[in-house]
Formats: C-alpha cells, sequence, structure tokens
C-alpha cells in the first residue's frame, strides 16, 4: 500500500499511522483512535482469502461496501475492492448504488421481494438468481469431506445494504452462523460471488440438524 500522504496529500481523514507512515501490504491490525487515545473502530484486514486480493498492490483500495449501515468489520463480505484506482478517501465511490423504492414490493411478481433481489444483485426484469444451497465436497486443510454449503453473487456496490448469516437447529432460534468463507470472486460488474461452507463436515456424527440463512438488511 502506498505511503498515505504521498499519494492522497495531507489533510485528509486519516492523519497519522504512527509509529509509521504506511500500511503493511501483508494485512495488519488497524484501529482508529479519539482524541483522547481511547478505540473506536478496529480491523485486522488481509490481503489473501477470504478478503479481497485486488487491493494488494497499487491498484484499487480496500473498502466498505456499506460503511453507513454499521457492518461488522471484521466480516471480509464486508469489503470490496475499490471502483476507482487508488480508492476515494473521504468520499463516497461514484459507482456506488442505493435502493430507491418498497423493500417488500415484488415488482416482478416473482415472489422476491425487490430489497432482496437488489442486494443479490438481480435485474427485477429477468428470473431471480439467489442464494444455492447445496452438499459440496470441499479439499479443507487436505482432508476431502462433505460440507452444506451456500453460493450467492452479491451487489457489493451497494451502499446500503449488510449481509448477515444466521444458523439453527430449530428454525426458531437463529444465532450468528458459524459458516466460513471458501471461495470469492470480485466480478468486473461491481458484484461478487462467494462460496460459503459450514464450519463442520455434515457427516460429522455431533450434528443432527443444522439450517442456516442469509439476510439482507439497510
Amino acid at each position: 500500500l502506498w505511503d498515505i500522504n504521498t499519494t492522497y496529500g495531507l489533510g485528509k481523514p486519516v492523519t497519522a499511522l504512527a509509529p509509521k507512515s504506511n500500511l503493511n501490504n501483508g494485512g495488519e491490525l488497524l484501529t482508529l483512535l479519539d482524541s483522547a487515545g481511547a478505540t473506536l473502530r478496529g480491523v485486522l484486514f488481509d490481503t489473501q482469502l477470504p478478503w479481497p486480493d485486488a487491493p494488494d498492490g497499487t491498484g484499487p483500495s480496500l473498502t466498505l461496501s456499506a460503511p453507513m449501515a454499521n457492518p461488522d468489520l471484521s466480516d471480509p463480505i464486508a469489503w470490496r475492492p475499490s471502483f476507482v484506482i487508488g480508492g476515494t478517501p473521504g468520499s463516497v465511490d461514484t459507482a456506488a448504488t442505493y435502493f430507491t423504492g418498497n423493500p417488500t414490493a415484488d415488482s416482478n411478481s416473482n415472489g422476491y421481494p425487490d430489497l432482496l433481489e437488489y442486494a443479490f444483485a438481480n435485474n427485477r426484469l429477468t428470473p431471480a438468481v439467489l442464494p444455492l444451497p447445496s452438499i459440496q465436497t470441499l479439499d479443507v486443510g487436505g482432508i476431502l469431506a462433505p460440507y452444506l454449503t451456500l453460493k450467492f453473487r452479491l451487489n457489493t456496490a451497494a451502499a446500503d445494504i449488510v449481509l448477515e448469516s444466521a444458523s439453527s437447529t430449530d428454525l426458531d432460534v437463529w444465532s450468528p452462523a458459524n459458516m466460513n468463507l471458501h471461495e470469492r470472486t470480485d466480478n468486473p460488474d461491481g458484484t461478487a460471488t462467494f462460496l460459503l461452507r459450514s464450519e463442520f463436515p455434515v457427516n460429522d456424527e455431533s450434528i443432527s440438524r443444522l439450517f442456516f440463512r442469509l439476510q439482507a438488511r439497510q
């Protein structure tokens, strides 16, 4: 990553990276402090899967997709490469999009609310392409085993959408899901394709049944 002052000039929102003036190209813990030295936010970013790898160099910057929606900064899905080379510090990417209309409406009468189709980058005039669950045999740590997976395309240009995953054993009580990001492809059209997998293989005898869901919120 380039020196911030050299690339963007002085007077930008980030005024210091003491005791050094640039970020680690391999990822590191970045902490935002207030004037009294108290921690406001922090993120341990990386440059390899499950994080976007395009910002690892002199191209795009690592950018929050929906910063105003208070996303979980530790979730790599909440981050994307900037649409502008070098990023747009202190402002919003010009390619960022915002949902308009009634989020619960179903404009094309296909049974899916417009907000959900917007989040998953669907054209409302074509059949919806929503998360696809399946059982896949995956290589994890050199061991092949069957895992419950969810594959989906996300509108990472959406500056007002946060994606959250949850799991349940009874479809009644839900808690944040322990799903691992197995594959990630950042597409040139402002979307990204993700493959989530369950934490444990489905043949694990300690698991009798398990349900997952994805929720898009503004």
